[in-house]
């Protein structure tokens, strides 16, 4: 399974704790996921087909 750092290993990343999202170019949310010690907490939102 893949772990999210919050920079990259060979710089001293760190497993990321915190929320991850993206953003349509218009401002509205994208979809969002939770991160607890770099592995998804909880479920994640789904993107939408599309806008």
């Amino acid at each position: 399974m893949l772990k999210v750092l919050d920079n990259p290993e060979d710089e001293g990343g760190k497993p990321f704790t915190g929320l991850a999202y993206e953003l349509f170019t218009n401002g509205n949310l994208m979809y969002y996921t939770n991160y607890m010690k770099g592995f998804i907490a909880g479920r994640p939102s789904h993107p939408p087909e599309e806008e």
